[in-house]
């Protein structure tokens, strides 16, 4: 099985406006209903997991309840991205009976851009690894300086991508990670530990790119021994698999 996990339990606080900004209406729907509707045609998807705060949850189902989606349950949110995630795979753990090759996909109400396809992609893209992200490339140069006054070096910026939103993992395998770690690691910390096998989608940047590349990250190295028998993952050697537009 395939779960969606949009998370909704930001505060908003840098909008500054009177409700967390996933829940501001534009033309008289909720900004996390455009996330929610990028998830709802794909019949890949099993189930799907609001994460929000108990007092927006009656709000929320005002304009769930009419899709009759039976899919569609609801978790806490934590104090932190990371709590809400976890609390999320919690949910699914408790009530789904998830299996070893359950895929779980992590989206979010505050982007709502993220189109159907991205998503399908993503889920897809899992097959073979243990995770998997879009990324977009860095067209501008990147400076490193550790103090934050003196330039010490330029990266390769074609070794250099930025993560985006939805990532997707195995399940049981994302768990255990989440479950062992006192931080709850998010995507990327799980990413440079070189513990999940990652592969990589090519994102269009919230629809702004005309094109977008799958690729494959080659997994190198090392293991995880107490979890996984896959190895480290080392950004080398990008492979393109197929051109795709979003």
């Amino acid at each position: 099985m395939n779960y969606a996990v949009l998370l909704s339990g930001g505060v908003g606080s840098r909008v500054g406006e009177d409700r967390p900004k996933q829940y501001i209406e534009i033309s008289g729907r909720p900004l996390f209903m455009f996330a929610l509707e990028a998830i709802l045609p794909l019949k890949i998807i099993d189930k799907i997991i609001i994460c929000l705060s108990d007092e927006w949850k009656e709000y929320v189902e005002s304009f769930t309840n009419p899709l009759n989606d039976k899919r569609i349950l609801f978790s806490n949110a934590g104090i932190s991205r990371e709590e809400s995630v976890f609390n999320s795979l919690n949910t699914i753990k408790g009530t789904l009976n998830p299996t070893d090759n359950d895929v779980v996909v992590i989206t979010e109400s505050a982007r709502p851009l993220a189109s159907s396809a991205l998503i399908k992609s993503v889920t897809l893209a899992v097959n073979g690894y243990d995770g998997a992200l879009p990324i977009i490339p860095i067209k501008d140069t990147v400076y490193e300086s550790p103090d934050k006054i003196n330039i010490d070096s330029v990266p390769e910026r074609d070794f250099l991508f930025i993560g985006q939103s939805p990532e997707a993992f195995v399940f049981h395998k994302y768990y255990l990670l989440l479950n062992l770690s006192s931080i709850h690691s998010l995507a990327s910390r799980v990413v440079l530990s070189g513990v999940l096998p990652f592969s990589s989608i090519f994102s269009s940047c919230a629809e702004l790119s005309p094109e977008a590349f799958a690729t494959i990250l080659p997994p190198l190295f090392a293991t995880f021994p107490a979890i996984l028998s896959a190895p480290l993952l080392i950004v080398a050697n990008i492979a393109i698999v197929y051109p795709h537009f979003y």
